[in-house]
């Protein structure tokens, strides 16, 4: 059919190869399941933060009471400084009974109980 040499028939395979591979991430990004590594902010770069709270939102919520830090580090602004301070209040104050509650905790103002109000349960 084709008389190819064998660095031609080379190059066509890694040709081949690229064009599946790019409408499998195409195919990946339509089903969102890529999601979280391509959205764009305002001024056009990937936001991997933004996306991890969506991807956050759409998964789970987090146990405000009863959560590790490491759980607690996957919630939006919060670092594991900010975590290791709700454990400590956690365990020398008791339960938080609500998203103001968190607001005891050093580092946590409105901002920051605004963002945390779609991922935190009591």
């Amino acid at each position: 059919m084709l008389n190819l040499t064998k660095e031609e028939k080379i190059a066509l395979l890694f040709l081949i190869t690229c064009f599946i591979t790019g409408i499998l991430i195409f195919h990946l990004k339509q089903c969102h399941l890529l999601g979280f590594i391509t959205s764009e902010n305002k001024s056009g770069q990937a936001t991997v933060s933004e996306n991890i709270e969506r991807r956050m939102k759409q998964l789970k919520t987090v146990n405000i009471n009863t959560a590790s830090e490491e759980e607690l580090t996957f919630l939006p602004g919060i670092g594991t400084s900010t975590a290791e301070k709700i454990i400590i209040y956690r365990k020398e104050h008791g339960f938080f009974n609500s998203l103001n509650d968190l607001k005891a905790v050093k580092g946590i103002g409105d901002k920051k109980v605004e963002k945390l109000k779609e991922f935190v349960i009591f």
